[in-house]
């Protein structure tokens, strides 16, 4: 996701976005299943509450930056 985001940045061509919006559909589910394999841990829960909230802030963020440079308002560096 992360790689398919600054691609899109640095390049300004929409397909670098496909594996980020891809990524975004997977994370939730992907991570509620982890959360299920540690429901007799709450310290482990803890700590992926602690990595959701993480990845939250980060993709709120990301998808900023996506939409601004959608709009043209960050310069491709290519």
């Amino acid at each position: 996701m992360e790689s398919a985001k600054r691609g899109f940045i640095v390049t300004g061509d929409e397909t670098f976005l496909l594996p980020y919006l891809d990524g975004t559909k997977l994370f939730e589910p992907e991570f509620r299943a982890l959360y299920r394999l540690v429901d007799d841990s709450p310290s482990q829960q803890e700590r992926l509450k602690q990595v959701y909230a993480g990845y939250r802030e980060s993709e709120e963020y990301d998808s900023r930056v996506i939409a601004l440079a959608a709009q043209g308002k960050l310069t491709p560096l290519s």
